[in-house]
């Protein structure tokens, strides 16, 4: 449930006071009337949590999950084929009607093959003009199954069999067996999360060269998308000003220009908005602590919410784990046994959220299905302490754990560097300590969380945020980070087991509810045995809304209707 949050400031209303000026005559017969003065522009400012150097969260590097608000910016400049509500539901956006086997457009074959048909809404168009074809989406499969495009390849394309178009309007897609999110294929926000790409602009420059494809200007100052808003200025690294769509396919949007404003650092960002400098932020829902939104609740004129968010988790490296012990569940559960994780819950939110023994979270649909399923981890230092010594440690005379060979057993704690992910690193390094576990904390610099190299072959935990039901996604083997991959893939912790590939690729084809979450259920059982990742707790996400801005929802998808926002 990757939650954002939109800490929206109301301006400060200026009054003018306007002189007597002496009245002047009635204008002569056949005078033209003074024309009636222009509407002065809409314009908000939104201030984002990351340098502004890319629109599109596929092309950066570390994905989008480090990149606080590079999804959201995405879903102002560019659309979708279907897109998640407020309620969470997928509704249509570019297309007609989400496929659906009541409607005829999802059929479903007795040898197990599917097809999904999509119909174009007439009149779509990109930001210059050029018309939103079926072509378009059969170049965008193209690219997505192509191996040597890492940044834009999508492991769900992969069940692609063929597509095709019929004509300008109708997209269709033979599949080679079923898969139960045929339907949010070019969604910004559903299980694919592959947009469309515009075959007039970049079909030439791919078939030129690969490997200068992600280095086009396309990605950034050039990019034309089929969002509401379109790029009208961009100083790199610091702001972008976007200028409303007129031919966006639901309609123009009714604030003219949003200002996207860098703030890296969210104190910077909250004294902004303090200040009146900025409207709306995006992305501080995984920079701004719980503390910080409580202040701000209490000096900001507007309405603040606080919802359970995405789990908070330490992720073991294992593709080569260090040190190798780190690689044995046996430790794993110690390590999780060793974790006073409502002592973090009660000190992070004042005990507003709670620990989690799943990755799916309490107001999910799911939760209900597979809670039941979740091993869960009792706090019990004594019990990992002896849990650790059965696997053949001792402690020294300074009480920290030797092996047989006289190596201490040490383990790096990583994190970015937001405030709740370093006061969690640092809450459980100082506990592991205890135990008798040597913990470096590790402060990862912005470039180094970027970098999928580092990234892919740290030593230890990495301290990060995952959520929903889709996350299974996330630990298929062909996702694990390999050097010959690049570094890239969703499976950051590199488990790989193929009896969990097999559950996995089950979950998938499994269209019936019942049976899918039987199969779910198995699927949380395994990581949580495994421990795969340590799982903490539910992350607390703040939701600020301005009294100045109207149809913004703080529950779901805030982005799902940017172009109904209104001012005033």
């Amino acid at each position: 449930m990757v939650r954002s949050v939109r800490l929206l400031t109301s301006l400060l209303a200026f009054t003018v006071v306007l002189g007597c000026a002496p009245s002047t005559p009635p204008p002569s017969a056949g005078a033209a009337p003074a024309s009636a003065p222009l509407p002065q522009p809409k314009r908000i400012t939104v201030g984002v949590q990351t340098e502004l150097n890319a629109v599109v969260t596929r092309m950066v590097r570390s994905g989008a999950g480090t990149r606080p608000g590079m999804t959201e910016i995405e879903q102002l400049a560019n659309a979708g084929l279907t897109q998640l509500d407020n309620k969470n539901a997928l509704a249509p956006e570019l297309a007609e009607a989400v496929p659906s086997t009541a409607n005829g457009l999802w059929r479903v074959f007795p040898d197990g093959r599917m097809e999904t048909t999509w119909k174009i809404r007439q009149g779509a168009a990109w930001h210059d003009g050029t018309p939103f074809t079926a072509d378009d989406l059969v170049f965008s499969v193209g690219v997505a199954q192509d191996p040597e495009m890492p940044l834009l390849r999508n492991s769900g394309l992969a069940l692609v069999e063929r597509v095709s178009a019929p004509d300008a309007r109708t997209f269709v897609i033979a599949w080679k067996q079923p898969f139960i999110d045929a339907d949010t294929i070019f969604s910004a926000n559903g299980a694919v999360q592959h947009l469309p790409l515009p075959k007039h602009l970049l079909e030439g420059p791919l078939g030129e060269s690969k490997a200068a494809y992600e280095t086009l200007p396309y990605w950034s100052t050039e990019f034309v998308g089929l969002g509401p808003y379109r790029i009208q200025n961009w100083a790199l690294g610091q702001s972008i000003v976007l200028r409303a769509n007129d031919s966006f396919i639901l309609g123009r949007p009714k604030i003219d220009e949003i200002e996207l404003r860098s703030y890296p650092d969210p104190t910077a960002l909250i004294a902004a908005m303090l200040a009146e400098a900025v409207d709306l932020p995006l992305g501080t829902s995984r920079s701004t602590s719980f503390d910080m939104a409580q202040d701000l609740k209490a000096r900001w004129n507007g309405s603040v919410y606080f919802t359970p968010g995405n789990v908070l988790a330490f992720w073991p490296q294992l593709l080569n784990p260090t040190p190798p012990i780190l690689g044995d569940p046996r430790l794993r559960r110690a390590l999780i046994m060793g974790t006073d994780r409502q002592e973090m819950v009660n000190a992070f939110y004042a005990g507003n959220t709670t620990v989690s023994d799943t990755f799916i979270g309490p107001d999910e649909p799911e939760f209900a299905d597979v809670k039941g399923s979740a091993v869960h981890y009792d706090y019990d230092r004594a019990k990992a302490v002896e849990a650790i010594e059965a696997l053949g440690y001792r402690h020294d005379a300074e009480g920290m754990f030797r092996d047989a060979a006289g190596q201490r057993l040490a383990l790096e704690l990583h994190s970015g560097p937001t405030d709740i992910l370093q006061k969690t690193k640092l809450s459980a390094a100082s506990q592991w300590q205890q135990l008798g576990v040597a913990v470096a904390p590790v402060n990862d610099s912005d470039a180094q969380r970027a970098d999928v190299r580092y990234r892919g072959t740290m030593a230890g935990f990495d301290t990060a945020r995952f959520g929903t039901i889709t996350a299974i996604q996330n630990f298929k083997s062909s996702e694990a980070r390999l050097p010959e991959r690049g570094y890239v893939g969703l499976n950051t912790s590199g488990y790989m087991n193929p009896d969990l590939d097999a559950l996995i690729e089950r979950f998938y084809v499994t269209i019936p509810r019942p049976e899918r979450m039987q199969v779910a259920a198995q699927i949380v059982h395994h990581l949580s045995d495994q421990v795969v990742p340590l799982l903490l707790y539910y992350d607390l996400t703040a939701t600020a809304i301005g009294s100045r801005l109207r149809n913004v929802y703080w529950q779901g998808n805030q982005m799902w209707n940017a172009h109904l926002w209104e001012v005033g």
